[in-house]
């Protein structure tokens, strides 16, 4: 059994043996939005009100387009890291798979 870690996170099994692979971001991705993405977003808005309240323009130019795009930006790059890393599990259970790199073998056990 060969297991694939990304830091401390399991990302991949391959049984030599039964020549059985799970990929576990591909079977259980993580969230693409969380509840705290929610709390920065209402942050960023009442932010963006406030810039409207005091005439401070320079906030205003940055608050809104801010609060705007921070959801959909957040939600891409958390996407694209997803397939970056699920392509890069697949790569390494492919390597993993090759005869060369890993032979199954049996172990008489008492």
């Amino acid at each position: 059994m060969t297991a694939l870690l990304f830091g401390k996170r399991l990302v991949g099994l391959h049984n030599a043996t039964t020549g059985g692979q799970v990929n576990y971001v591909r079977t259980d991705p993580p969230l693409l939005w969380r509840r705290c993405d929610a709390a920065a977003v209402a942050a960023l808005s009442i932010a963006s009100i406030a810039a409207f309240a005091f005439p401070a323009w320079p906030a205003l130019l940055v608050s809104v387009p801010m609060t705007l795009l921070y959801a959909p930006l957040l939600v891409a790059g958390r996407l694209a890291w997803r397939c970056h890393l699920r392509a890069q599990v697949d790569l390494a259970l492919t390597i993993v798979k090759s005869p060369e790199v890993a032979q199954p073998f049996l172990r008489r056990v008492k």
